[in-house]
């Protein structure tokens, strides 16, 4: 086999040389071996920068600058379900309310954040165990007509909830501080996901006498019951500000969600597996130990209601436009517990994007990020923070972008000579057939 050999003088074989000029031969070089593989993009997002300070740190000071007033903490609130078994096959999941409180003058029940719709069919005090609301007859199914978010009224029928007509509430007897109302059976209700949010308590009265086995919240229940998969401190390395479940395979499980990692089915980094024994996603529900039938998903949505090591984040796409590919990214805000509570605390990038210009301009709506749009809209194109603009809240966060080489250029090379990274293909059908080579420039004597 023939070997040639080739020169490539640093800077054309002139003298004056800079680190700039030993990287550009490097680069020559690399092209000539047809070491430089991929596929060049141009105008590739790599970091949104803060208002102010251009720091792309997840929880810099400054990201608060900008996305309007801080959200609403709001209020940790217990949420109660009913499970019973449907022989050995599901689980029915049906929820329940408690705490509550009736207006005569408004026709009115209270429930903070009941998640209710019209039309949903509920059943007034199926165990019969507080006061009475008249005309509502105990054990009975009614029709719910949202009136927001807190607040619900009752139908005697479906047509009447979807046509805004109430039940007309004339006299209330007895204690209402357990206010029972309990979702109606439906075969929807059986091995129900339930959303949570961050810092909400779980409470679970299991009523399953002739399944066997026993009710456990778990580590991904889609993949079955393990033991090394409950959540108790045997399997998983307690967090700070972690709760763990109580009550496991009792009739009386709960589980205030504080601490943990909120859902995520997405690998940002498909190489990582995470140190806390989950496969590189973070994954929760409940199972029957005996029946693997018998289970449900529990996904845990952000919040910045709870307190934990870990921001709270909403994930969204930024629209393609004109040349600009979309890009996937995450908004973070601070929770509770730190400093400046529901205020953004930084965005990261999850896809490679392309076509994108420095001091791209667009807005990221608020309510996709968790508040409520135009207040809560997050403005990008020329980094400023002004002292207005840091008091409302509004100042402008921006994005950088680089291009990726390939062929003739090397994956990304400092403008400055400080740094050149290599990205060789030895095999594109493998996971792991590209190699990256970093090179760094000394300083002071131009040591590689």
């Amino acid at each position: 086999m023939a070997i040639f050999k080739s020169v490539i003088n640093v800077n054309n074989g002139n003298t004056g040389w800079t680190r700039q000029h030993v990287l550009d031969a490097l680069e020559t070089a690399f092209s000539q071996l047809g070491w430089n593989g991929g596929s060049a993009v141009a105008g590739s997002p790599v970091a949104f920068e803060a208002p102010g300070n251009n720091s792309t740190n997840i929880g810099d000071s400054n990201w608060r600058f900008c996305g309007g007033p801080a959200v609403t903490i709001g209020s940790t609130i217990n949420r109660y379900f009913y499970v019973t078994n449907n022989g050995t096959s599901s689980y029915s999941v049906l929820e329940q309310w408690f705490t509550g409180s009736v207006s005569i003058a408004n026709d009115t029940l209270s429930y903070t954040r009941h998640g209710l719709q019209t039309g949903n069919p509920v059943v007034w005090n199926p165990d019969s165990v507080s006061g009475s609301i008249s005309p509502l007859v105990n054990n009975t199914t009614y029709f719910v007509i949202r009136i927001d978010a807190n607040t619900i009224k009752l139908a005697a029928t479906l047509d009447d909830a979807t046509n805004g007509i109430p039940i007309n509430i004339t006299a209330t007897s007895g204690s209402f501080n357990l206010i029972p109302l309990r979702r109606a059976f439906n075969v929807l209700y059986n091995n129900f996901q339930i959303d949570v949010e961050i810092g909400d308590i779980l409470n679970f009265t299991v009523n399953d006498t002739t399944s066997g086995g026993n009710f456990f919240l778990v580590n991904d229940p889609t993949t079955g019951y393990n033991t090394n998969k409950i959540l108790n401190t045997s399997n998983y390395q307690s967090l700070s500000y972690q709760i763990f479940p109580t009550g496991q395979g009792t009739s009386n499980v709960s589980w205030q969600v504080r601490g943990w990692p909120q859902t995520e089915d997405e690998v940002s980094n498909p190489q990582e597996i995470s140190g806390t024994g989950f496969p590189g996603v973070y994954s929760y529900g409940y199972i029957n130990s005996t029946n693997p039938s018998m289970r449900g998903v529990i996904r845990v949505l952000p919040s910045v209601n709870g307190i934990s090591t870990f921001y709270p984040y909403w994930k969204y796409t930024i629209p393609a436009s004109g040349g600009r590919s979309s890009l996937k990214i995450k908004v973070y805000r601070f929770p509770s517990g730190y400093s400046y509570p529901g205020n953004i605390a930084g965005i990261s990038i999850h896809n490679i994007g392309s076509g994108w210009n420095a001091n791209e301009v667009l807005t990221i709506p608020g309510s996709s990020i968790g508040g409520v749009d135009i207040t809560n809209d997050i403005l990008v194109g020329v980094n400023s923070a002004t002292t207005a603009q840091q008091n409302a809240g509004n100042g402008v966060c921006d994005v950088v972008v680089t291009n990726y080489g390939a062929g003739s250029t090397m994956y990304q090379k400092s403008s400055f000579g400080h740094f050149a990274v290599l990205r060789n293909v030895n095999d594109n059908t493998k996971t792991f057939g590209t190699t990256f080579y970093g090179f760094g420039m000394d300083q002071n004597n131009y040591r590689m």
